[in-house]
């Protein structure tokens, strides 16, 4: 019988905050620092690879994204009821997770903007020029090719997303055995192998490989193996398996999770990007498949809350990397990373709450 979960797991929520915090850590050393250079020794560097927390994100998105489907494949034979249309049950998946986003993305907008046309000193003819040239960012579409003005370029990581989901979802559902035991790892593997060859790293957003961002391709990569997570995940919680090997699992969960750290504050070269990759990969399955020991440490409502507070402060970060040079520029850069910091975690807390606001604008509407 399969081990029963809580709805939430605790140790992903933290594993969620703590790499949107690399991320937050990594793009202040880009933009307030300069990144550091990778000279052939081996050193520690401020977060130089934090931008692998990305891939952390792609990966539960497709786990969670294999685990909706897996359920309602589920239930649907348990009751009896006719399987949704493929297209009906792909938009209403896509719906679901836009509408989900779209509150605090649209809040974050406002203020990232403001943040944007007030550090880059526009005149008011820029100003209305820039934002008609930021619709595509707006409509998380960029990765599409439409790209403009993305004054939060960062979300660059939720059109990848969507679109990769697009794709992927209708595929999962219709072919899900196939499709997570085989499709999936091979066409990562293959996407992967392309990236490294075409580039020898694994990072990087806006490179355009002939026919699609570098950053769509890793999100489709990645979410894919996302699904491949929760296949394994699911097949190995139904296992009971010895005290001894639940140890040696939750050893080799802890390993990737300090490696993968480890390897963002280093100059280790960037080809050893798809090293931290699968680490990832076997960190995110074990976390997930019940087999490790911990879990019930972290299944508590500071975890929980800890999680929830990610993607406000993803949305966020760049407002204060826009204004903190302006507001303090003869301030040193470690300073202004700091103030940066502060200035996020105020801002992912007005987020927050106007997205609620804006959630709730969004049932009275019948949108949600």
């Amino acid at each position: 019988m399969e081990k029963k979960s809580s709805v939430r797991n605790g140790k992903i929520e933290l594993l969620r905050f703590v790499f949107c915090i690399v991320i937050l850590l990594f793009h202040g050393q880009k933009y307030l620092i300069g990144e550091t250079s990778l000279p052939k020794d081996i050193r520690l560097a401020f977060f130089r690879h934090g931008a692998i927390g990305v891939e952390f994100f792609f990966l539960i998105s497709g786990y969670l994204m294999a685990k909706t489907i897996y359920k309602t494949r589920v239930a649907n034979q348990e009751n009896g009821t006719n399987e949704q249309t493929l297209s009906r049950s792909t938009l209403g998946f896509l719906k679901r997770k836009y509408l989900s986003i779209l509150p605090q993305h649209l809040a974050a907008f406002v203020i990232v903007f403001a943040a944007y046309v007030i550090g880059r000193g526009f005149t008011l003819k820029e100003w209305i020029l820039k934002a008609i040239n930021t619709v595509p960012n707006l409509l998380l579409i960029e990765m599409s090719g439409t790209s403009f003005t993305n004054p939060n370029h960062i979300e660059w990581y939720i059109s990848a997303m969507l679109i990769a989901m697009a794709i992927i979802y209708p595929l999962c559902y219709k072919y899900y055995y196939t499709f997570t035991r085989c499709v999936a790892p091979l066409a990562a593997l293959f996407i992967v192998g392309y990236l490294m060859y075409e580039t020898n790293y694994l990072s990087g957003v806006s490179v355009w490989m002939g026919f699609a961002y570098k950053g769509f391709l890793r999100a489709l990569a990645e979410i894919a193996l996302g699904t491949t997570a929760f296949e394994i995940a699911r097949c190995m919680s139904k296992i009971n398996f010895s005290r001894a090997k639940r140890i040696a699992f939750t050893v080799v969960e802890l390993a990737c999770i300090s490696g993968v750290l480890l390897f963002c504050v280093t100059t280790f070269p960037s080809r050893y990007e798809v090293y931290a990759l699968i680490a990832l990969f076997v960190a995110v399955t074990l976390a997930f498949s019940g087999v490790t020991y911990g879990n019930g440490l972290f299944n508590n409502k500071f975890c929980y809350f800890l999680g929830r507070s990610s993607l406000p402060i993803y949305l966020a970060q760049l407002a204060p990397i826009y204004v903190v040079p302006v507001m303090f520029p003869d301030s040193s850069p470690a300073e202004q990373i700091l103030y940066a910091s502060i200035m996020t975690f105020a801002l992912a807390f007005v987020v927050a709450g106007a997205g609620r606001l804006i959630a709730k604008g969004f049932v009275r509407l019948g949108l949600k």
